[in-house]
């Protein structure tokens, strides 16, 4: 009887067109509040509409267009007392417009549940990428867009997961490009272009991975600029450009499989050696680099400024030294990953703040006690006589500062200012005495 009822109801309704309408606006009411309850406007509604729901409420359409509203409730009273009282009014819309109405607490449960099981398929089948996986669930601010891109092109997203999944497993300890990198995995060249999704999605997987290895768990940041996103990917051993890439060193010799490379040995033969600009692309051949003098344990001097290169180099023309130019690129650490390899000690000298001091602890976990701080302490930082204030943010850094370095970060932490290399260059020309001077 309900069957028919309801099969009556149907054509009942659907026979005026108004019920269209207010029937679309009883469903988002009842989707808001999740239960039969309410009103709704139907002041722009025209005459003829609303005549016709005036005469199903048993009111006048004159009362109707005062109250410029309907109650879900009285609609529903109303409808029990037509032939169709056997039918609620939440089970005359899901007749209505053929589907289970859900509200939308169920509708997000439902939405939440589909995301969980995405993600759980996914962490299933790229097990490697887990970590990545979890953090984008938790659906932090920078993962929005992430999320909105896994809304609108699910299946797509899918298949951005297995990329960056054979991407993640698939770097290498060497140096490689990131076209012939891109090529290799995903058989086209231009796929972590950092202009595109995936290349946007690559870079996050890349920046989590390197918060959790220093142990942050603050949001992570995509790098936006040229240089941050050359920093990150080299960082992996990937390199946009190995021209640019380079580091500058002076009074070092290097070899190749075929023995010693001319053009070092060129640089070295004058009578004051020549200063080098290595690009990635030259150091990728080398097998071996070692300082021309072997005083004092063979060490190389490493600075990160290229003004305290130049002063240094004026003074003592053939001291062992490299300039890094800030923070390490990729040339940077391939060189000085061959000059480990060849026993050589490694003296770092940077600035007495706290992006200095992580770089000095990034070597150090790099290369262990083959690194060694140059002037990096904390009667030195006092010396350096500082001055410039350290945000919070910056200051926020030190606590990611490892023995043993505790010492200079508890005197950072009270200063609240940072230091520079310039400031004690007496110090830096002292130690390298042991050299001819210019």
């Amino acid at each position: 009887m309900i069957k028919n009822n309801i099969e009556e109801a149907y054509v009942f309704f659907h026979r005026y067109p108004v019920y269209r309408r207010l029937f679309h606006l009883f469903k988002d009411k009842y989707q808001s509040l999740g239960k039969i309850a309410g009103t709704v406007k139907v002041n722009h509604f025209s005459a003829e509409d609303l005549e016709e729901l005036a005469s199903f409420l048993a009111i006048s359409s004159k009362e109707l267009e005062l109250k410029e509203k309907i109650s879900l409730l009285t609609f529903q009273k109303q409808l029990a007392r037509t032939r169709f009282g056997e039918i609620g009014l939440l089970e005359l819309l899901e007749a209505f417009f053929h589907e289970k109405i859900l509200t939308k607490k169920e509708l997000d449960l439902q939405k939440q549940q589909a995301i969980e099981k995405t993600f759980h398929e996914l962490r299933t089948h790229f097990s490697e990428l887990s970590f990545w996986l979890w953090y984008v669930q938790e659906k932090t601010s920078d993962t929005y867009w992430i999320h909105r891109l896994l809304n609108e092109k699910k299946g797509i997203f899918h298949i951005y997961v297995k990329q960056l999944h054979d991407a993640y497993v698939g770097l290498s300890a060497e140096p490689e490009r990131i076209a012939i990198f891109s090529q290799r995995v995903t058989g086209n060249p231009h796929a972590f272009d950092h202009n595109t999704e995936l290349g946007k999605l690559f870079l996050h997987v890349l920046a989590l991975d390197e918060k959790l290895k220093v142990g942050e768990a603050r949001e992570v940041r995509l790098p936006t600029n040229t240089e941050s996103i050359n920093q990150l990917l080299e960082t992996y051993g990937l390199f946009r450009d190995d021209i640019t890439n380079y580091v500058t060193a002076v009074n070092l010799m290097a070899e190749t499989i075929e023995g010693i490379e001319p053009v070092w040995q060129a640089a070295a033969l004058r009578n004051l050696p020549a200063v080098l600009n290595i690009p990635i692309r030259e150091l990728t051949s080398l097998e071996k680099a070692y300082p021309l003098s072997e005083l004092d344990e063979k060490k190389v001097w490493i600075v990160e400024n290229s003004g305290v290169f130049s002063t240094l180099l004026d003074q003592f023309p053939k001291a062992p030294l490299i300039c890094t130019h800030g923070h390490f690129k990729l040339a940077s650490l391939k060189l000085i990953d061959l000059l480990v390899r060849n026993g050589c000690k490694l003296m770092y000298a940077g600035d007495f703040d706290p992006e200095g001091l992580l770089m000095l602890q990034r070597l150090q976990e790099r290369y262990g006690g083959q690194v060694k701080p140059w002037r990096m302490d904390v009667n030195h930082y006092v010396e350096s006589n500082p001055r410039v204030k350290l945000s919070e943010e910056r200051l926020s850094k030190l606590k990611h500062l490892h023995e043993p370095l505790q010492a200079l970060k508890h005197e950072m932490q009270k200063r609240q200012k940072a230091g520079y290399q310039e400031a004690i260059m007496s110090a830096y020309l002292q130690d390298l005495s042991i050299y001819e001077r210019g």
